[in-house]
């Protein structure tokens, strides 16, 4: 409902950190992304990035083929107006069809 509040907690996952741990060395951060919709409006969106670093790394940067990059925002926009589409077609065909069986 509108106006109520919802937790997400993040964890890190050890065993996966382990796996990695020369890469994280090597570069010294890892920044992951994820993104949470209103399913009532999928044009509604947030963005959650998530960060972790060795040391002092007080800027990070966006690599080119990040998922934060120009190119991944354009195909989410993407997707996100195919399924806004879909729904809206779906919604009119469903009642089109019940109008045809009610009259």
């Amino acid at each position: 409902p509108g106006g109520s509040t919802r937790w997400l907690v993040v964890a890190l996952n050890q065993q996966a950190l382990a796996v990695k741990s020369l890469s994280v060395l090597k570069h010294r951060y890892i920044q992951e992304f994820a993104f949470i919709y209103n399913r009532e409006n999928l044009a509604e969106y947030y963005s959650l990035s998530c960060a972790l670093s060795l040391g002092s790394i007080v800027h990070f940067t966006v690599p080119p083929g990040s998922r934060s990059s120009h190119t991944y925002g354009a195909l989410e926009r993407s997707i996100l107006s195919f399924l806004t589409h879909y729904t809206l077609l779906w919604d009119q065909v469903i009642s089109s069809s019940a109008e045809a069986e009610g009259g």
